[in-house]
């Protein structure tokens, strides 16, 4: 029975190696390829959205700049032709991505990839493989149903210490029909959830079922394909369905020609979009468009915006997709640039070179030029001559005025100077918690010397106390700078230690004096208003400087009661992380 146990075990480990082998000759990593010129764009575009606050974003470009990776996988359309499939977020505004294969166990890359197409509706995107390249393996997508509860297995290039390494999963399927308005339409788009192990890295490759054949092999088929991870929950990752990935592989891959009568067609959609609505432009701004943003174009374009597009763009730019935000505000530009719908008209199509040709509409009598070319299969707007840069930059802020809406800790020390006739010199250490944008709430610990009202002294007592204090703060951004005002109210108590001086005469009448040191409760009340400056090295960290005035009021109940008011200036030093 050992022998027979230990056997098993021995085939299963080399039937699941072979199997592993197999898929990296089929599952590849995805590298998007960016010109110099690009990557000189991202950083520009970094430092101007971390000048706005944006930081997510700017992070996001520079994870550009440095060039990130996915994954990909070989699969077939309809009619026997072999791409590789990928997520739409993988390849991002590359145009070409470099794919790298491990076949018999050596590295494989091909180099400057076309991406062929790119989902409207799914997070999905198509390779184009070299002509020369012979790839005998590929992928089966299946439709055939699945079911919560099914074993699935989950193969990708997540990262390790900034590298790819290959990775295959096992686990179940834990929602086989996910709608959310996080994954698309509520009402014609659903994904699956499941368990099998998913890392960033990992995007763009198969959520795979296994069957074994007539020959006794273990095969993989395609249900879906992974896309996004729940990262504070455990095992909640989700995959586009294989429907989905049908429906785009097989029905979307037919190119639009590149003629004069397509052109004519999405130009006169364009035109219905313009006079309707800004959001129906947005499908036809193309990235090509969208890199020919300047820093200082981009701050005069989002100072001019309307109200609705600057809050659906801000919100995507702190959402880390400054691409889908920018392409709203430059839709909003093009509808605001059009006053009177009624007057802008269709005119000609003038076809040029390499799938880029110009488009002229008519506006209160004058000429609006446009270009278009085909992007991934689609006409797409280059150009429109309504939109003038550099007018755009003259409008350009000289600084980005927001709401830092981020949660925090900090921690912070403080001396305050006395301002009152029994105040003193206090030192201590404050931590403190931001929620909601607009909460505060801080726990401090001083010590110093202090005076008590009556006749225990004025200022010589020395003072240990705790206090808790709450209220409000508006964090107001000025690109990477940070003013706070803040309003707070505590309770708190603490240690008083004061020295008795005790008069005794002796039997001959002689004078003495006798010191002795006595400690006692103290009770406190407190309200705090001040105010800060602050500067965000990185988004999630602030350096600040500050300034308040306290006043306290406190009670002592010892064989007297002694109640005392103080007043105090405070200045503090800080991080937040």
């Amino acid at each position: 029975m050992k022998v027979k146990t230990l056997t098993s075990l021995v085939l299963l480990f080399m039937s699941i190696s072979s199997m592993a082998q197999n898929l990296k000759e089929i599952v590849a990593i995805v590298r998007p390829s960016y010109s110099e010129n690009d990557k000189t764009y991202f950083l520009d575009m970094a430092a101007e959205f971390e000048r706005q606050g944006f930081f997510p974003s700017a992070r996001e470009f520079r994870s550009l700049e440095k060039g990130g990776f996915g994954s990909g996988f070989l699969c077939k359309d309809k009619n026997g032709k072999t791409y590789l499939m990928t997520n739409k977020h993988v390849v991002h505004s590359a145009k070409e991505v470099n794919l790298e294969f491990s076949i018999n166990g050596a590295s494989v890359i091909y180099s400057r990839c076309i991406v062929s197409r790119i989902s409207k509706d799914y997070d999905l995107a198509l390779v184009e493989l070299p002509s020369d390249a012979k790839f005998e393996n590929y992928l089966e997508i299946t439709s055939a149903p699945i079911k919560d509860g099914d074993n699935v297995w989950s193969a990708g290039y997540p990262v390790f210490k900034e590298e790819p390494l290959w990775q295959l999963g096992k686990g179940i399927i834990s929602n086989s029909t996910v709608k959310n308005e996080d994954f698309g339409d509520v009402h014609s788009i659903s994904v699956i959830q499941h368990t099998a192990q998913v890392d960033p890295g990992s995007s763009g490759g198969p959520l795979m079922i296994s069957e074994v054949n007539d020959k006794n092999e273990t095969t993989y088929k395609v249900v879906g394909i992974n896309t996004w991870k729940v990262m504070r929950r455990e095992n909640a990752n989700y995959a586009v369905n294989a429907n989905d990935m049908l429906e785009f592989l097989n029905n979307e891959t037919l190119e639009e020609k590149a003629d004069d009568a397509t052109l004519e067609s999405r130009s006169k959609e364009f035109l219905k979009a313009c006079k309707s609505s800004y959001s129906d432009i947005i499908p036809f701004i193309s990235n090509d468009f969208l890199m020919s943003f300047t820093p200082k174009f981009f701050s005069g374009i989002l100072s001019s915006a309307s109200d609705d597009a600057k809050e659906k763009a801000t919100t995507l730019f702190r959402e880390r997709k400054p691409f889908d935000g920018m392409r709203i505000l430059l839709a909003d530009a093009i509808y605001r640039s059009i006053k009177k719908k009624e007057l802008f008209e269709y005119n000609k199509v003038t076809m040029g070179t390499e799938n880029s040709s110009t488009v002229n509409f008519s506006y209160k009598g004058e000429t609006i030029n446009s270009t278009w070319k085909v992007n991934n299969g689609t006409w797409e707007l280059v150009s429109f001559s309504t939109i003038n840069i550099e007018e755009y930059k003259k409008l350009s802020i000289k600084s980005g005025i927001y709401i830092v809406d981020e949660d925090w800790a900090a921690v912070s020390f403080r001396l305050s100077v006395p301002v009152s006739e029994y105040a003193g010199n206090l030192y201590g250490v404050t931590l403190e918690s931001r929620w909601y944008t607009l909460g505060l709430a801080q726990l401090s610990v001083y010590g110093g010397k202090i005076g008590i009202k009556g006749d225990l002294g004025p200022k010589d007592n020395s003072f240990t106390f705790c206090d808790i204090k709450m209220g409000l703060s508006v964090p107001i951004g000025i690109n990477q700078y940070v003013i706070t005002p803040y309003a707070l109210a505590g309770l708190g108590g603490g240690i008083v230690s004061y020295e008795i001086i005790t008069e005794e005469y002796d039997d001959e009448f002689d004078y003495e004096e006798e010191d002795g040191v006595e400690t006692n409760f103290e009770f406190n009340a407190s309200v705090t208003a001040g105010i800060r400056f602050g500067w965000r090295y990185r988004e999630d960290k602030q350096l600040f400087i500050g300034i308040d005035y306290s006043g306290q009021s406190s009670l002592i109940i010892d064989f007297d009661t002694y109640k005392t008011r103080r007043s105090h200036i405070g200045l503090s030093l800080g991080l937040n992380f």
